[in-house]
């Protein structure tokens, strides 16, 4: 009889990317956002003949984790496509969102009620960003006979031991300003953090 080979995808940042959230709807709009990630790694890894064991139920997008679990053998070939969708998700759903308010919102009203069109030609590159760098993604797949328990720790030594500095292409000191995760009038006008106004922005 075979031993069971388990396999963690996770994602991050998660906490920071809830934390944004101002309002209800923010949170709600974020949370939804964070379950549609998972389900796309879900179905991803169905189509790699993989059994998803958490989420108990994978078809439902609402409330997902966003740790998924999955049993059976997999290649790294296999996990880099399920990675690859879940980048690509990603990038359709910002991409989405980018198109919508250039094609929808034409103007915008200053403090002195006068009309100015937006400039969208400015804020490409921070949208570029946003869909570049925006995750991490952490995949560890166990030996066979081994633990879901024994998986899930190594994925979570492999995102504990990681060597970077959290991304930061705003300048910013601390995220708390959350304006690089606001689309906004003229974003991206200034590139120099030191002449940036975050409490105007």
């Amino acid at each position: 009889m075979n031993e069971p080979v388990y396999t963690v995808i996770t994602f991050a940042p998660v906490q920071g990317f809830i934390e944004k959230s101002r309002k209800l709807r923010d949170l709600y709009g974020s949370s939804y956002i964070l379950s549609f990630l998972s389900w796309v790694i879900c179905q991803a890894a169905e189509k790699q003949k993989l059994e998803v064991v958490s989420p108990a139920l994978p078809n439902i997008t609402q409330g997902m984790p966003n740790q998924i679990i999955l049993k059976g053998n997999t290649s790294r070939e296999n996990l880099q496509l399920i990675q690859h969708q879940f980048y690509q998700a990603w990038r359709l759903l910002t991409e989405s969102c980018q198109d919508w308010i250039e094609n929808n919102i034409r103007t915008w009203i200053d403090s002195k009620k006068e009309t100015h069109l937006w400039n969208y030609s400015i804020w490409k590159r921070d949208w570029e960003l946003w869909k570049n760098h925006a995750w991490e993604y952490f995949d560890a797949s166990g030996k066979p006979g081994e633990s879901i328990t024994q998986v899930r720790e190594r994925i979570n030594q492999i995102k504990a031991s990681r060597d970077w500095t959290g991304i930061n292409w705003q300048g910013e000191s601390s995220t708390l300003s959350g304006t690089d995760a606001i689309a906004y009038p003229d974003l991206g006008r200034i590139a120099d953090p030191r002449r940036y106004n975050y409490q105007e922005e």
